[in-house]
């Protein structure tokens, strides 16, 4: 059995916009989310399908809705395709619940399973119901393609356990899925396979997320409140790219100056970066962007280009993954290809392995970074330079025609020690990081065996790095 599943969130609801959790109340697509519903009904009917599938809630029956009626089939409907309840959070939004209980907000963001919202469905029963009802399609389907129409949430949770992943981590693992989006599985006998990860269906481009102000004044700033005050700074600026300090303040209900104690402490933790009169989760030639912002940004991009450079492992091998996200991305693509020997030095990409069977983890020690979430320094170059393996694939912030670039002295340095270790050399980079430079140099285009990019990138560029080393265009569109 070799079943396709296409796992596509519902369209936009009338909550979507300040970010409510919705959970099982049945909330009605906007005009934006019904156009989403027919964008997805042209592509699938582009792409073809043998059957469509959908949770009963209303949002999702009408997103499914376009897609069967240009295949001529009818809706599925399944009672195990229904969102997560979220109990005491449904219908409020995380700023509401955290001017009224932070520590429960702070709970459920660590860990969602053992975090849970009082009342909400435990992650395990969600999990049960979501894979029984997904596998029951594959079989059903077998050697056949099925869309399915379900939850943010639901769906997430459902990855998971399908992919062997710990079920309270989905909100790290999977940040979220774009309304209208597909995310591709292949269900086997032998496993699942991630094939692709929120790939963009619309035309219908997406809404930013205004925060709904909280209801009712807020609690005084205790310490675990000032924490929880934070993450929602964190969670802005990751989600705008660049904020001031006056609209968090207004975000927030607190003074000009807590603000900006609060973002000094988020630069000191590698979080964001400051500037003058605000912050920034977005890129320059001397920084980084923050791990959260860059897990969100260009996913059909790098899913595309970690696909193409996964087929260049083969099961037996020994392979070494940096800490970057579109290797993340490829990461999970490797899980069926066992046995095999992984190497990292990236806390995410550990997990992705840990219990999988067949696959021999060594993981990469130094100190720890929470930039990157990864283990860099002298510690971890010398723990790289100590090994010899079949293949690296690393990534890099900056590439022109000539060099690969990062904005890091010791992140600079690792990767350097990996693309030294290895038999083969493999670069993954999507457009958007093309034509530019940053502050160190991590090496010659000219060094690498592959350079894996999407179809995004400029021709001019491409012929210019096809004089040098190997070019895979990867198709994201």
């Amino acid at each position: 059995m070799t079943a396709r599943l296409l796992l596509v969130r519902h369209g936009e609801t009338a909550w979507h916009a300040e970010n409510r959790y919705a959970g099982v109340t049945d909330v009605a697509l906007t005009s934006r989310g019904l156009a989403q519903a027919a964008d997805l009904g042209a592509w699938v009917a582009r792409r073809g399908a043998d059957a469509v599938a959908a949770s009963p809630l209303s949002r999702a029956r009408l997103t499914a809705a376009p897609a069967a009626a240009a295949l001529g089939l009818d809706v599925d409907v399944r009672e195990g395709l229904r969102e997560v309840g979220f109990g005491w959070g449904e219908g409020r939004t995380v700023e509401e619940m955290a001017a009224e209980d932070p520590e429960a907000v702070r709970r459920f963001r660590e860990d969602a399973d053992s975090g849970a919202f009082p009342g909400s469905e435990p992650v395990a029963d969600a999990a049960a119901r979501a894979t029984a009802a997904l596998r029951d399609l594959a079989r059903r389907h077998r050697d056949g393609t099925v869309l399915v129409v379900a939850h943010n949430t639901l769906l997430r949770i459902a990855l998971c356990d399908l992919l062997g992943l710990p079920l309270g981590r989905y909100r790290h693992v999977f940040p979220r899925l774009d309304n209208g989006a597909v995310t591709e599985i292949e269900i086997r006998d032998t496993g699942t396979a991630l094939r692709s990860l929120n790939v963009p269906t619309t035309t219908t481009p997406p809404r930013r997320l205004v925060r709904a102000r909280p209801c009712g004044r807020l609690t005084p700033m205790t310490k675990r409140s000032a924490e929880e005050r934070r993450r929602l700074i964190a969670d802005h600026v990751v989600e705008q790219g660049t904020v001031t300090g006056a609209e968090l303040a207004g975000l927030t209900g607190v003074s000009l100056m807590t603000v900006h104690r609060d973002l000094d402490d988020l630069a000191r933790q590698g979080v964001l970066r400051r500037f003058r009169g605000g912050a920034s989760a977005l890129p320059s030639t001397v920084f980084e962007s923050s791990l959260d912002y860059r897990l969100g940004v260009h996913t059909a991009e790098k899913n595309a280009v970690a696909h193409a450079a996964a087929a260049l492992v083969e099961p037996g091998m020994s392979v070494m993954l940096d800490d970057s996200t579109t290797v993340l991305a490829m990461a999970r693509l490797l899980v069926d290809l066992a046995p095999l020997t992984v190497v990292t030095n990236a806390r995410r990409v550990l997990d992705v392995f840990a219990g999988c069977e067949d696959i021999r983890l060594i993981a990469l020690g130094g100190e720890y970074s929470r930039t990157h979430d990864s283990f860099l320094g002298m510690p971890c170059v010398e723990a790289v330079q100590a090994l010899s393996v079949d293949l690296v694939a690393v990534s890099t912030s900056a590439l022109d025609a000539r060099s690969a670039y990062h904005q890091e002295q010791d992140v600079v340095l690792v990767k350097r020690a990996m693309l030294t270790s290895a038999a083969t050399k493999v670069m993954l980079m999507d457009h958007t990081k093309l034509a530019r430079t940053a502050l160190h140099r991590v090496g010659s285009v000219g060094d690498l065996d592959h350079l894996v990019v999407d179809d995004g990138a400029d021709p001019e560029l491409l012929g210019r790095l096809r004089e040098r080393t190997r070019v895979t265009v990867a198709a994201a569109r």
